[in-house]
């Protein structure tokens, strides 16, 4: 996938409730400071009622784009730059080897799945990069085995037998970040890491976020190490169990 040489700051946007306590006014600045704004999954569903329309966005479960499918607007067609895995296409034939679709096929009764399997969420967008993953299961890298982000876009995930769903912070978003932009020199994070309040689809709910710790735990190192060997400066909007993590392996 081509490289993006004319960004140096990035404000990604995730999925937790906390990134409500975001005003429109402090992206903004964000913007005329020289940043762009990534957002990831159904953040951009907030950015809707902020009128903010991000530069970047990105998913890997279907169910994201089926829940969000009413926040897209004439202006991510004129702005808005989509990553999208090639394993969605030829109606996912390559994605069910690694992941699922049940949400998404239930959700609404399923006929926004059927939008997305035709791949008619591209419509949404200004442009797509459209772009292969190299999957590695973290209970199957060797201890010695280091994983450079700029080689290839990592997915980490577990093996079946493990069967742990992935952090997408740590395991899908950061790599493809670190990936793709090449001189990315600083990093503000909000939406990731607040694992005591819920998500923004299910504000209540906690689902799915023990298991996004323990996947943050195992992906830190590498994580870490792609952030030291590219000189990224990262940073987090609110005090969070990834906040202090990463703190501590970046120190170490």
């Amino acid at each position: 996938m081509t490289k993006i040489e004319n960004v140096e700051k990035i404000l990604l946007i995730g999925p937790s409730t906390k990134i409500k306590e975001l005003s429109k006014q402090k992206i903004l600045d964000y913007i005329n400071g020289g940043g762009f704004i990534f957002s990831y999954g159904e953040s951009i569903k907030y950015l809707k009622t902020i009128n903010i329309v991000p530069d970047f966005h990105i998913f890997i479960d279907p169910l994201s784009w089926c829940k969000s499918e009413d926040a897209y607007s004439e202006q991510f067609k004129q702005k808005t730059t989509l990553f999208a895995l090639n394993d969605y296409k030829d109606n996912l034939k390559k994605f069910y080897t690694w992941a699922t679709c049940n949400g998404a096929r239930r959700y609404q009764g399923g006929h926004r799945f059927k939008k997305f399997e035709k791949l008619e969420f591209i419509n949404n967008y200004n442009e797509i990069f459209w772009f292969d993953s190299k999957k590695i299961n973290i209970d199957e890298i060797k201890v010695e085995q280091k994983i450079d982000f700029k080689d290839d876009i990592v997915i980490l995930g577990w093996s079946k037998k493990t069967g742990r769903n992935n952090d997408k912070f740590s395991c899908f978003a950061m790599p493809l970040i670190i990936n793709v932009f090449e001189n990315l020199k600083n990093l503000h994070i909000v939406g990731f890491g607040d694992l005591q309040v819920g998500r923004w689809h299910d504000p209540a709910g906690t689902r799915g976020l023990s298991e996004a710790r323990i996947t943050f735990n195992a992906a830190a190192k590498y994580l870490s190490q792609n952030i030291i060997k590219n000189n990224i400066q990262i940073s987090f909007e609110h005090d969070n169990y990834y906040n202090r993590m990463l703190t501590k392996a970046l120190i170490k």
